[in-house]
């Protein structure tokens, strides 16, 4: 099993890889910086599983942290003014430091369906979810990161089950889409998906205005990257990675532009 520097840094340098392909193809530097942060990260999540060890001891105090800060657009749209922005970090981060870890433990086991490809698709959700109110490029940028970062977690493990061609007793207990050890992780995993699928598609109103802008063609989106903008003093685009009229390979949006920020 591959140890946590080896996971950190995997996702680390696949987190710099997506960064750079996203930044060729429009966002911003700011947004792109923080999309390779959110795929390190998510290299990391699988391992909250485990009873001990420093991933546990890392990994909560940083969402604690990070969760936050991402949902500074939710708060602003709520009208929270400074002081309830600042008592809502930090109700949040307690709850996420203190209340968050003994229940996650007692729920899961390690290389249970936590390690599974479903998780990862549920923490994009949730990632989606934590950055509503931004408009649907950078979410979907952000929370595809997260889930890239904690897919390839799963691929390194599977990749240590191997051992010159044998494979090892834990060989498909992380890159699996079911356990067969257990029914109930299974309908957990799968109800939260649907749960988590269900509130974006009925309650998201910035996902159903982008989505409706989309489909009468006033958002183009073209995935062509665009190497030009990492010469220096290349032209600075929008906080969404929206401007009007961008060279070819950037992300083109006839509608108004969100909030911004994280």
């Amino acid at each position: 099993m591959a140890g946590f520097k080896t996971h950190v840094s995997v996702s680390g340098g696949i987190g710099l890889a997506y960064g750079a392909a996203g930044y060729a193809c429009g966002f911003p530097l700011s947004t792109s910086l923080v999309a390779a942060s959110i795929c390190t990260l998510g290299g990391m999540l699988p391992d909250l599983d485990g009873d001990t060890g420093v991933a546990v001891r890392e990994i909560i105090p940083l969402l604690a942290a990070a969760v936050p800060i991402l949902m500074l657009d939710v708060f602003q749209h709520w009208g929270f003014d400074r002081e309830g922005i600042f008592l809502s970090i930090m109700a949040i981060y307690f709850l996420i430091r203190f209340g968050i870890g003994e229940p996650f433990k007692r729920l899961t086991r390690h290389r249970g369906m936590w390690h599974s490809i479903p998780a990862a698709f549920n923490v994009g959700l949730i990632c989606f979810l934590v950055c509503s109110y931004q408009e649907i490029e950078p979410r979907a940028f952000k929370s595809s990161a997260i889930t890239l970062g904690f897919l390839s977690h799963l691929l390194l493990d599977e990749l240590y089950s191997l051992e010159w061609f044998r494979a090892k007793s834990s060989s498909g207990t992380a890159f699996k889409l079911f356990s067969t050890k257990r029914m109930w992780p299974n309908f957990l995993t799968y109800g939260i998906t649907v749960l988590l699928v269900s509130l974006i598609l009925t309650n998201d109103q910035t996902l159903k205005r982008d989505l409706a802008a989309w489909k009468a063609g006033e958002i183009h989106i073209n995935f062509k990257p665009d190497w030009r903008r990492f010469v220096i003093n290349s032209s600075p685009k929008s906080e969404t990675g929206r401007a009007p009229e961008p060279p070819t390979g950037e992300i083109q949006s006839n509608s108004p532009a969100g909030d911004g920020g994280f």
